[in-house]
């Protein structure tokens, strides 16, 4: 449950934001969970309070329908080309 409560916390911030945000500003309430502190049936009400809040912010939000593939496979690319430049093992071809 604990992922779940996470996931649903980083949807609402990538479609209001557009950013994703990894350290969690509410990981003793996240840790809480795991450890099994809260009552099932109340997990579940938050967490459906929790989904009715990403439709509402998908609604809202401007991302793009679809990823801009030409642009992820160039900066994929990018990555590589700069790591293996770097690589203590690279190939001589």
């Amino acid at each position: 449950m604990m992922h779940t409560f996470r996931l649903l916390d980083m949807a609402v911030e990538i479609l209001a934001k557009g950013e994703v945000i990894v350290e969690r500003p509410n990981r003793e309430e996240l840790l809480s969970i795991r450890a099994g502190e809260w009552e099932y049936d109340a997990l579940i009400a938050q967490a459906n309070e929790k989904m009715a809040e990403v439709e509402i912010v998908y609604a809202k939000s401007n991302l793009p329908a679809s990823p801009d593939e030409a642009a992820i496979d160039a900066l994929l690319v990018n990555l590589r080309t700069a790591f293996y430049q770097q690589s203590p093992w690279k190939l001589e071809v």
